[in-house]
């Protein structure tokens, strides 16, 4: 589906509104990516933005709460992190939208969709919506997203005492996700709605 305005397509916290228009507007190597799709309702970014930034800015949110909640069903229950027995309070946790990133020795660079700082811990979250995972183009990206993401994540780490964490959120049937395609090819439409 197409909405008229970006606006439609995005929830947007009152006294955001610049903050999402920057949002779309910001530049990755020369792209504005995100303007381009923010009327569409296949839009990661538009998801990505929905839910983190309210987390990020709802003053009444407990953000431990809900993170611990995102990882424990990441982790099917399991999960390596939780923010509450590590007595991080809310104030401590920062949420960032659309936050490039580059490796301290790699100097990779890459732009992750949400991404959580606290003392001694870095999340990476990437939001999969009916697309496949870009794949390599040696020479000028020798790896594919995930691998990226997870190197210039590690290599990101300040000190020895600092965590990486990686949490791939994907919600695409699996024969859409694996087909190693442009999400166009992938959906059978350009910018336009899923096909069941």
């Amino acid at each position: 589906m197409k909405y008229e305005n970006y606006q439609r397509n995005h929830v947007i916290l009152p006294g955001r509104e610049d903050a999402l228009d920057s949002f779309l507007k910001q530049d990755y190597k020369g792209m504005q990516h995100k303007l381009r799709n923010a009327v569409s309702s296949n839009s990661e970014d538009a998801l990505t933005w929905s839910y983190f930034d309210i987390l990020a800015n709802y003053p009444s949110l407990d953000k431990v709460a809900v993170l611990d909640e995102i990882l424990e069903d990441s982790f099917q229950g399991n999960s390596p992190l939780s923010f509450q027995s590590r007595g991080i309070d809310n104030e401590e946790i920062d949420i960032f939208i659309g936050k490039s990133y580059t490796g301290i020795t790699t100097n990779e660079s890459t732009e992750v969709d949400a991404s959580i700082e606290a003392p001694g811990i870095l999340v990476f979250v990437e939001a999969k919506l009916y697309s496949s995972v870009s794949p390599a183009s040696p020479p000028e990206k020798p790896h594919d997203q995930i691998a990226r993401k997870l190197r210039v994540g590690l290599d990101s780490l300040t000190n020895d005492k600092q965590e990486f964490f990686f949490v791939f959120l994907d919600i695409a049937p699996a024969k859409e996700m694996y087909q190693r395609k442009t999400k166009e090819t992938a959906l059978g439409t350009k910018g336009g709605s899923y096909k069941r």
